[in-house]
């Protein structure tokens, strides 16, 4: 029970007699502390204000021949799917279509990536090499996969309309007009590209040197991003390369860019008006998980804001997680969920609080720097009730006639602040003042701490 003491005087003039602001501030305990742990099980138990790593971080093959690790998104595509573990169809033989293959999970820009396989195109009519149109390749976003299809196609090379972020890197089977004898349709020569997505078009930032590919045919190709250096801004500038082998030659395009340091990344081919049946086969994967954070908050039922016991904010605490990873937290006796990769303990309830209610699980999602994380769990706890109690006692130098009034007491919750001040409060406490008496000064049982004049002030005409 919190204590409020209330000192009384003998008064000369009763009509001035004056009700002071008393407020008591319930007794509470708050979590405190810091922890950083690597979840090596499924249960760790939280901290406010902490931070804990599921760990696993490092992609290999396998989690890119696994088809239920990809999320496609097509726009006019037909027949597109997986005809193998480690070969994906991308259903573009027609014209202006798009096809992206988003892995679920993000890759770490601050390690360095590399990605190999095959290339397929093959295209009909006269001089089919020359018509291929117009992208098969890798895709690197900071998007997520429902944000993909706005894509623009054909020459845009399917990354048209989805911002700077967003990259091809790839056969560019458009790069140069190109016409033979006999055919009275323009065609192209390829090149390996490195492009960016600038408004609705795009931005060609490095390319190799054009040649006419091999119709009906695989290009070996192998991508790797080298040297990043991680900028105090939070981004990371490297080196992206990309090479394609064609009749035996190499076709080798580099050029640095600044990214964020987590990214999305998959497979991705665009048609225009020329069009081929593509596809891309994955033989080789080295690179880190792109890591996201999860924050958890903690609440008050009561005021549906940020829980703060005896004064002192709980401020989130944060689960470094893999993109694609589901996260949950349980109650603090609870048990995991089987459909989660990692589950967390939330903090045992503040003394004066129970544990109320967690949200759902997250899949942890990527998304740019700078704009809100959606990756955000709310833990719950309610204030129980309690009692607030106030004393009387006469001041020393006052002549103590009457009968010391009884305990007053309040009812109210954990860390609810009770005002003298109120209506209801007031009446009940100045109906226990003896007449001829008025309350001298108001002192907390936490701390003996008298309120200052300046707090007592404004309610000096309460009584008149």
């Amino acid at each position: 029970m919190g204590k409020v003491k209330i000192l009384l005087k003998k008064s000369t003039n009763i009509g001035a007699s004056a009700l002071l602001l008393v407020s008591t501030l319930l007794p509470t305990l708050a979590l405190k502390g810091q922890s950083v742990v690597s979840a090596a099980t499924a249960t760790t138990s939280l901290t406010p204000s902490g931070t804990v790593d599921t760990g696993n971080h490092t992609w290999g093959l396998s989690d890119f021949q696994t088809a239920s690790n990809y999320t496609p998104v097509g726009k006019n595509t037909s027949g597109s799917g997986w005809t193998s573990s480690s070969t994906y169809n991308f259903g573009t033989y027609q014209a202006n279509t798009g096809s992206w293959l988003p892995f679920n999970g993000a890759v770490d820009m601050t390690h360095s990536i590399t990605i190999s396989g095959a290339t397929f195109a093959n295209a009909g009519g006269i001089n089919p090499a020359t018509h291929l149109g117009d992208a098969n390749g890798i895709l690197l976003t900071n998007l997520a996969s429902s944000q993909l299809s706005g894509g623009a196609t054909g020459g845009n090379l399917g990354v048209g309309n989805l911002g700077s972020g967003t990259y091809f890197i790839g056969n560019n089977y458009s790069h140069t007009p190109y016409y033979t004898l006999l055919d009275l349709t323009q065609g192209y020569q390829t090149a390996s590209v490195v492009a960016q997505g600038d408004g609705s078009g795009a931005k060609i930032l490095s390319a190799s040197s054009d040649y006419t590919p091999n119709n009906n045919s695989t290009n070996a190709f192998s991508m790797s991003w080298t040297n990043p250096v991680l900028n105090s801004n939070g981004t990371v500038t490297g080196t992206i390369s990309y090479t394609s082998r064609n009749a035996g030659t190499d076709y080798t395009t580099s050029t640095s860019i600044t990214v964020q340091k987590s990214m999305s990344i998959g497979f991705m081919a665009a048609t225009g008006g020329n069009y081929a049946q593509m596809s891309v086969t994955v033989s080789g994967v080295t690179a880190g998980k792109g890591v996201q954070p999860v924050n958890v908050n903690y609440l008050n039922t009561a005021t549906g804001s940020q829980l703060t016991p005896k004064g002192t904010a709980w401020q989130n605490s944060t689960i470094s997680a893999n993109v694609g990873d589901k996260i949950g937290v349980v109650a603090p006796s609870g048990s995991g969920n089987a459909a989660d990769n990692y589950d967390y303990f939330a903090p045992i309830a503040p003394a004066g609080y129970s544990f109320s209610s967690v949200s759902q699980p997250v899949t942890v999602q990527n998304f740019p720097s700078g704009t809100t994380n959606p990756n955000q769990i709310n833990v719950s706890y309610t204030p129980q009730p309690q009692t607030a109690g106030f004393t009387y006692s006469y001041d020393p130098t006052a002549q103590r006639t009457p009968t010391t009034p009884p305990l007053f007491s309040a009812s109210g919750v954990t860390d609810q602040t009770l005002v003298a001040a109120a209506p209801n409060l007031q009446m009940n406490l100045a109906g226990q003042v003896p007449a001829g008496y008025y309350i001298s000064k108001i002192t907390s049982a936490l701390g003996e701490q008298q309120l200052e004049a300046q707090q007592q002030e404004p309610y000096l005409h309460f009584l008149h």
